[in-house]
């Protein structure tokens, strides 16, 4: 398949985004804050991790499930390993991208991307680039019947999802990758702590400005808050336009990124996404956005979900590798 949106998979995003979006009531609820779902979403059979669009299409139905982890595979999988799904269950799509090179003067000689990289650079020119997917249907391990035929190893894999919890001594919820990131100053721009009413990003000098932690009635709360701002960040490296007025389009989709961005980071990074405003606005702004992109309404989502994952890549290359290599 190569109309990406004609896929499955996007029909499934949009509807889960705009469940979450349309049906919020006047209270503020963040959408994406994967309450008990917060491992990254994964294989159980091949011990794969799912990146990009399948992390937060997975993540995202897991959470309107209630799943207790996201763990997942297909039938076949499944079936060869003695699991059988649940009679009436639905899967998910998700997708498998497959980029290949193809001869320019025989199209029938082709190649996969781990050997083009290594031919000559003057014989590069010679092949052009075809970027193709395919949908697989993926299932939970709670639609499955692992937990009373396989016991062990459903504990085995449960188990695998758990998570130690880190607290500092004033008892708040701490991650060390982060800490370490703004104590080396190791992200893309300058990150400044003080006592502030407020976070947020300038663009214009570049800087993220983040209250105390001990002004955040969490920790998780504080963290998230970090993720959106530093996801707010990479709009400059990423070449994103830039937020523009509170109530447009721009800064709606700007938004929603962020807050995508954020929960994929607190997803990777162990901790699940809150936020302490209460401001329904946001929501509203989102639903607009989305209504005024109604006709290519998948292709937005599409490249709002793809800034986020590239945004969230950004965060974590720089918490957890740049903040080791300066140790």
């Amino acid at each position: 398949m190569n109309n990406l949106l004609e896929s499955k998979s996007l029909d499934a995003l949009t509807a889960l985004v705009r469940e979450k979006i349309d049906g919020a009531t006047g209270d503020w609820q963040k959408p994406f804050q994967w309450i008990e779902n917060v491992s990254a979403p994964q294989n159980v059979i091949s011990k794969t991790v799912y990146s990009g669009f399948n992390t937060f299409l997975l993540a995202m139905y897991g959470d309107y499930k209630k799943y207790p982890f996201s763990g997942w595979a297909t039938f076949k999988q499944y079936s060869d390993n003695g699991v059988f799904i649940k009679k009436g269950e639905k899967g998910v799509p998700v997708i498998y991208w497959n980029m290949e090179y193809i001869r320019i003067d025989n199209p029938k000689e082709r190649i996969p991307y781990d050997e083009f990289i290594f031919i000559p650079d003057n014989e590069k020119v010679l092949y052009k680039q075809r970027l193709s997917f395919k949908e697989y249907t993926v299932f939970n391990v709670e639609q499955t019947n692992m937990k009373t035929e396989k016991t062990e190893l459903y504990e085995k894999i449960a188990t695998s999802f758990d998570a130690t919890t880190r607290y500092d001594n004033l008892g708040m919820y701490e991650n060390e990758c982060l800490d370490k990131m703004i104590i080396d100053q190791a992200f893309i721009c300058p990150i400044e702590m003080k006592n502030s009413k407020a976070a947020f990003y300038s663009v214009s000098k570049n800087m993220i400005t983040m209250p105390l932690k001990c002004q955040f009635s969490g920790g998780e709360l504080y963290y998230s808050t970090l993720a959106h701002e530093c996801a707010h960040a990479t709009m400059v490296p990423l070449k994103r336009e830039s937020g523009g007025k509170f109530g447009s389009a721009t800064y709606a989709r700007e938004e929603l990124v962020a807050e995508i961005g954020a929960a994929l980071t607190g997803m990777k990074l162990g901790f699940s996404t809150t936020i302490e405003n209460d401001n329904a606005q946001y929501l509203k702004g989102w639903e607009k956005s989305l209504n005024e992109e109604e006709k290519k309404s998948k292709h937005f989502l599409y490249e709002v979900v793809k800034d986020a994952v590239k945004a969230s890549e950004i965060i974590i290359d720089r918490a957890i590798n740049k903040a080791v290599l300066v140790a």
